[in-house]
């Protein structure tokens, strides 16, 4: 059994891009659970809207987001591993670890969130829901 755990435990640090794919798909689905079944107090469970969300979690969340912000970002972003390193209060006084952070930042809000992360989750929900795309919106 320890030895079960012991691979289980570093299981994240061994096979990164796998584990992102599990936590990914599982978080989107388990939040469309609890929406559904919390805030707006379905009787019954929209399976087809969760397999949406499962598929979007374990897609692009789980797949293209880690190759995004992890590969593409060392490209991008020089340091980006180094500042990660550090502790709050180094980070607080690293300057250029700041304005990476920044730079990081404004790419995933003004780049990626825009035109890559909502166009993709419209046209997942879509495609799994199969409802068509209403006529305003072609």
């Amino acid at each position: 059994m320890a030895s079960l755990t012991a691979r289980l435990a570093t299981y994240p640090k061994t096979n990164p891009f796998n584990f992102n794919l599990l936590v990914a798909t599982a978080k989107t689905s388990a939040a469309d659970l609890v929406t559904q079944t919390t805030v707006e107090r379905k009787s019954e469970i929209d399976w087809r809207r969760n397999a949406s969300f499962a598929v979007f979690g374990c897609l692009y969340l789980g797949g293209f987001q880690y190759w995004l912000q992890v590969n593409m970002f060392r490209r991008w972003f020089a340091g980006m591993d180094r500042f990660t390193k550090l502790s709050l209060g180094e980070k607080l006084r690293d300057g250029p670890g700041l304005r990476t952070a920044l730079k990081q930042i404004g790419f995933d809000c003004f780049i990626h969130l825009p035109f890559m992360y909502y166009p993709t989750f419209y046209i997942v929900k879509q495609a799994v829901q199969g409802e068509p795309m209403p006529p305003d919106r072609v």
